[in-house]
């Protein structure tokens, strides 16, 4: 089935209570997996009010250090988080912005690690996690193909024997379009089969849209990990509460996705569950009665609904063949007639 990772970002608004019910209703509602993100407003960009570091954000205009001042999750909660997603039964990682926060989570076992899009150029911090020899997720939005290779190279060149078809670490390769909320048409989801034809890893949707379409697409197109912002109030004021699911929306998305990755077989055998729709189909049925012995002719049988009697397809068999047995109207014609 595919994995949910349920991203919970700056969405706690400061508050490690509300940290904690979000990752226990990420857990009650369907994810797999519950994410943070592990920066500091000094360690993700400098302190400084110049129009570089200006943003525009929900209507706003703020400089860059604010933002994440207010949008970050505290480093020092991190410990508290993971046990308690442990006493939760749900596992918890983070995003990774710099080596120290690599080394926070490497000493609290963080089970793997996640590369924003916007760090994707970023290998040498991206050498340094893939070291922890966890499970990397690497989200691929605003990303050229040579970005992605770079990346993906750089988890490899932390293990010389690595090779095409002996993998000892994890990457998936998270298809994303980096907008805050993404259009359904936006989401360049043929993206996914380009990926797992290139890079053999398994890939996922970062997804930012604010309906079920592109994870359910996703999904049948053989995404194993469908990531998602989760809130408590979408129509809060925190960083990422305008475009994030509620966990009643997590729970259709569950819903959805397994409904999807359920009816993903190939067959084209009898299948039991249409056995009751057998009634409906054609075949051969006699319409007169004939005698063993006597010649089949057009005039003794018809192609009608049900389909308990031979093929349609088969008429030209039937027809001119001395019959093997009796047969009397209204019965399908078999294999026992003819042969």
């Amino acid at each position: 089935m595919v994995k949910i990772i349920a991203e919970i970002s700056g969405n706690h608004r400061g508050d490690i209570n509300r940290a904690k019910e979000l990752i226990f209703e990420c857990a009650k509602n369907g994810a797999d997996m519950v994410k943070l993100q592990a920066y500091t407003p000094d360690t993700i960009t400098l302190k400084a009010d110049t129009p570089d570091f200006k943003v525009n954000w929900r209507g706003r205009s703020v400089n860059l250090y604010d933002l994440y001042t207010e949008a970050h999750t505290p480093l020092r909660w991190m410990p508290e988080l993971f046990d308690f997603a442990r006493k939760n039964k749900i596992n918890l990682f983070a995003s990774v912005f710099d080596k120290s926060s690599v080394d926070i989570l490497r000493d609290l076992d963080c089970p793997a690690y996640k590369i924003a899009s916007f760090e994707i150029t970023d290998t040498t911090l991206i050498s340094y996690a893939a070291r922890t020899l966890k499970p990397m997720f690497i989200s691929t939005g605003m990303a050229t193909l040579a970005d992605i290779e770079r990346a993906v190279n750089a988890v490899k060149s932390t293990q010389p024997n690595w090779t095409k078809f002996s993998n000892t670490q994890e990457i998936v390769l998270m298809h994303c379009i980096s907008a805050y909320p993404a259009q359904p048409e936006h989401s360049y989801l043929l993206n996914i089969k380009e990926l797992s034809s290139r890079f053999r890893c398994a890939i996922g949707l970062s997804d930012h849209t604010m309906n079920n379409t592109a994870a359910i697409a996703a999904t049948a197109l053989g995404a194993q990990y469908i990531e998602k912002h989760v809130t408590l109030d979408p129509n809060g004021h925190g960083p990422d509460d305008h475009f994030s699911i509620t966990p009643e929306q997590l729970a259709a998305l569950r819903k959805d996705l397994d409904d999807t990755a359920n009816s993903l077989h190939y067959s084209f055998e009898d299948k039991p569950e249409e056995a009751g729709s057998r009634v409906f189909r054609r075949s051969l049925y006699f319409v007169k009665p004939v005698s063993a012995g006597e010649t089949i002719t057009a005039e003794h049988f018809r192609s009608v609904r049900p389909g308990y009697g031979l093929p349609p397809h088969l008429d030209w068999l039937v027809e001119g063949t001395k019959a093997k047995k009796d047969a009397q109207p209204n019965t399908p014609v078999t294999w026992e007639h003819i042969k």
